[in-house]
């Protein structure tokens, strides 16, 4: 299998796709989230999801953001 070493650390990607979501550049965020959420163990990239669905949204790419926001109530019903 995949060592452990390979799992991205979710919440200092999350941290950094907040400062440049912030900064109005959501293709960057979503340059950093996207890898991340398909290395990330899938119960695990629920946050990354969201901020990549925000980045979307920003982008007015509504259909996609809608589709990963559902992805991440099916992850976390909680949310």
């Amino acid at each position: 299998g995949v060592g452990a070493g390979a799992a991205p650390d979710v919440p200092s990607l999350v941290g950094r796709s907040k400062e440049l979501l912030k900064a109005r550049r959501p293709a960057e965020a979503v340059d950093v989230l996207w890898p991340a959420i398909l290395a990330a163990p899938r119960e695990d990239s629920g946050p990354l999801r969201f901020q990549c669905a925000l980045a979307l949204h920003m982008q007015s790419q509504h259909a996609a953001s809608a589709e990963l926001l559902k992805q991440v109530i099916e992850l976390e019903p909680s949310f």
